[in-house]
């Protein structure tokens, strides 16, 4: 198996030490040393290229695992301390670190992976007050015209007639930061707008959501009346067709 440095997949690393998915941290200790031992260059039939490729594997079978173990999603138990926390939507998206208070006083400093839904468990092991593990429910809280469905993201836009009538453009303030959008038809009529991908990232076996707009006509946008020449009518309509 010759493998490019950097570019060893998970798959690949079992392959090479002889592992089935699943395998726990002992029999990935036992596949290492045995592995090793077949390679060393010091021995005879050793191949240096494939010990380093041994010692990659190992590695990054290893770090999944830890960080499988410290993230891992869990059902709600109530025979383990639990606790919620509160993340705000900038963290859910982008992640951060969080400083939490457990039972009994003491702190810890825990990093939150991006792409966290409403309702997601992390599972943080060997650090309650008895040594056992601690249970992290995590809500988000989106602010005002935000609303989080599984990945997907609503977002409740006030426009003017002229931004919501097809085919004109305007920007808005999204989660992501602003962008400049072209209204589709039937627009008016409070057609979403889907920005694929767009919405929570995606984390373990969630997709990444997508930003859904859902424009409404703001009643205090007072817009002069002015009539539309012709030629600009037909941009906009082709422009509708195409955001379409």
């Amino acid at each position: 198996m010759t493998q490019a440095a950097g570019a060893m997949t998970a798959g690949q690393a079992r392959e090479l030490l002889g592992l089935a998915p699943g395998a726990d941290a002992d029999a990935l200790g036992r596949a290492y040393r045995t592995a090793v031992k077949a390679v060393h260059p010091d021995l005879d039939g050793g191949d240096p290229e494939r010990l380093r490729q041994v010692i990659e594997a190992h590695r990054l079978l290893k770090s999944r695992a830890q960080a499988q173990m410290m993230f891992a999603p869990a059902p709600r138990s109530a025979s383990e301390p639990h606790l919620t926390v509160k993340i705000t939507l900038r963290e859910a998206m982008a992640g951060g670190r969080r400083r939490l208070k457990l039972k009994g006083g003491k702190a810890l400093d825990v990093r939150l992976p991006k792409g966290l839904r409403p309702g997601d468990v992390l599972r943080l092991t060997k650090v309650s007050q008895a040594g056992g593990d601690v249970l992290v429910h995590i809500a988000v809280q989106t602010g005002s015209g935000v609303t989080i469905r599984g990945g997907d993201l609503w977002l409740e836009v006030l426009a003017g007639a002229s931004q919501i009538r097809p085919g004109a453009r305007f920007e808005v303030d999204t989660p992501r930061g602003r962008r400049s959008l072209v209204a589709p038809e039937g627009a008016a009529e409070g057609r979403p707008i889907r920005l694929k991908g767009q919405g929570l990232p995606a984390r373990g076996a969630h997709p990444a959501g997508d930003l859904i707009l859902k424009l409404r006509l703001d009643p205090s946008a007072s817009e002069p009346a002015a009539k539309e020449p012709t030629s600009k009518k037909l941009l906009r309509r082709f422009s509708a067709r195409w955001a379409a």
